[in-house]
């Protein structure tokens, strides 16, 4: 059991290639069934160059693998 605020605080690390993509800013349900359907990430993609862009990506439920520490 967890909290929104909890899950903020929660970094996404994809397990294939253990990039870090960055912190849960928020989240997408179905309203109707109640159901989480995933998480929302920005990810900031850093180059070469000085400047940060962020990207906001979709994470959906079902590609979660574990959430904790």
């Amino acid at each position: 059991e967890s909290t929104f605020i909890e899950l903020r605080c929660k970094e996404v690390v994809n397990i294939l290639d253990g990039r870090r993509l960055g912190h849960i800013i928020d989240m997408a349900f179905d309203l109707g069934s109640a159901r989480v359907l995933g998480f929302i990430v920005r990810w900031e993609k850093t180059g070469w160059s000085r400047c940060k862009s962020s990207i906001q990506l979709f994470i959906p439920y079902g590609c979660l693998v574990r959430i904790g520490e």
